[in-house]
């Protein structure tokens, strides 16, 4: 929260004011996030997979969280992205894809 002498607590999250890309705000490459996902084995199911339900899920999860990371909901996203309750991984493949991603939005490129 943002503590002002004129007035109320505003909240910088919910108002949007404050957010800026490279400081609390991250471009991400969702696809080179994903393609590292992948490269994790957490790769898409095979048709005849039998944990082919479980890993689309996985794969749902992790760019949902990559798109609140990208909004700067960065608590939030690992949250969610390493629940093994809730289809999640473990958080050395979270940070090498969260790390594919931002970097791949630093060079430019943003899906």
């Amino acid at each position: 929260m943002t503590y002002s002498p004129e007035g109320p607590a505003v909240n910088s999250r919910w108002t949007l004011s404050g957010l800026r890309p490279g400081v609390n705000v991250d471009k991400i490459d969702y696809d080179a996030g994903m393609n590292k996902l992948t490269e994790c084995g957490w790769g898409p199911p095979g048709n005849h997979s039998a944990d082919k339900e479980e890993r689309h899920r996985t794969r749902q999860v992790v760019l949902y969280a990559l798109q609140r990371w990208a909004r700067g909901e960065e608590v939030s996203a690992e949250y969610g992205a390493i629940d093994r309750n809730f289809y999640g991984i473990d958080m050395t493949s979270w940070r090498m894809v969260l790390a594919a991603a931002v970097s791949g939005g630093a060079r430019g490129r943003r899906h």
